[in-house]
């Protein structure tokens, strides 16, 4: 057996035996890392109350006590929006608006909406104007499909994750630049990979992906993350032909679910099922978001099939 494989066996062992301790683990390292701006606490119970309105899933209420470390790490424009060395990851940059609108709208402090603001600002600047997608300006290897992803390429998750930070700022601000860029970011979604678009097909359900690589990965985390940016638009315009293609996703994400399980840590994507080349690929911080995802779907879309997933895997994590 190589280093690698006895590393990951060993690891498994040890998530087998001391499940809460190895999770304890997973949250302590990227907190202090300060990576990650998402809360990996296992809430109790097999709903999280979702609101188009409200706290984002995975976001904090308040700052946390990392938080003066985690932006003291980043790097800041002129305008205040997070960037590494003049280089703009969309999702990075969605997610910290994200974070910012949570802790206004725990603490109704005005310097969180007005990061929050700044941030849809960035959005409107930034929109390719014929595709309404954020786009990522480097070349990016997804090593699960063995395909590149080459500049400019865009994800569904930016995009969903987009829409619902613009929808949250614009129910305060009731600015409608704000809703219009919303709306444009919704029309590659079901645009076929094959035709530059962000839409996969698995077993007949269209599925929008956070790599949109020509063999699909299906990226648990992206596809919910986006879903729920379909839902805040529907939920809030009362667009039914959107509300249908936030059914269509809850569908087809109720139907992969099971390919993604396993007995201590779930799988990131479905590309060892799509694509074969490496094995399940299981991020531990990744398990601890793919549950409280669930959680927060299972609130305004409750299936049997996402509670039996969400208790086993929150089982799995030592809750």
């Amino acid at each position: 057996m190589g280093k690698g494989k006895f590393y990951v066996a060993l690891k498994k062992r040890f998530m087998e035996l001391f499940p809460r301790l190895a999770y304890w683990r997973v949250k302590r390292i990227c907190y202090r890392s300060n990576a990650v701006i998402n809360d990996l606490s296992v809430k109790k119970g097999v709903s999280i109350d979702y609101r188009s309105d409200g706290l984002y899933p995975t976001m904090f209420a308040k700052p946390p006590s990392h938080y003066a470390s985690l932006n003291a790490a980043r790097q800041y424009d002129a305008k205040g929006i997070p960037h590494k060395d003049s280089v703009y990851n969309p999702v990075s940059v969605i997610q910290y608006g994200l974070a910012e609108y949570g802790y206004y709208h725990t603490t109704r402090a005005e310097e969180h909406l007005e990061r929050a603001r700044a941030v849809c600002d960035w959005l409107l600047e930034n929109q390719d104007a014929k595709t309404g997608c954020w786009y990522y300006q480097s070349d990016f290897h997804h090593k699960g499909t063995g395909d590149t992803l080459h500049s400019p390429w865009a994800s569904a998750m930016a995009q969903g994750e987009g829409i619902s930070l613009l929808m949250r700022v614009y129910g305060i601000t009731k600015q409608e630049k704000y809703l219009k860029v919303a709306r444009s970011a919704l029309e590659m979604l079901e645009v076929p990979v094959s035709d530059g678009g962000l839409c996969a097909e698995f077993d007949g359900y269209k599925v929008y992906e956070e790599y949109p690589t020509d063999t699909p990965s299906f990226t648990l985390n992206g596809t919910l993350f986006c879903s729920f940016g379909l839902f805040d638009y529907a939920k809030l315009t009362g667009d039914e032909y959107v509300y249908k293609m936030w059914e269509s996703q809850v569908d087809a994400v109720e139907r992969m679910l099971p390919l993604y399980d396993d007995d201590v840590c779930s799988s990131y994507d479905l590309s060892y099922h799509t694509a074969g080349l490496i094995g399940k690929n299981q991020n531990e911080k990744y398990h601890l978001i793919h549950i409280a995802l669930l959680q927060n779907l299972q609130s305004i879309a409750p299936r049997t099939t996402f509670e039996h997933y969400i208790r086993k895997w929150a089982k799995i994590t030592g809750h």
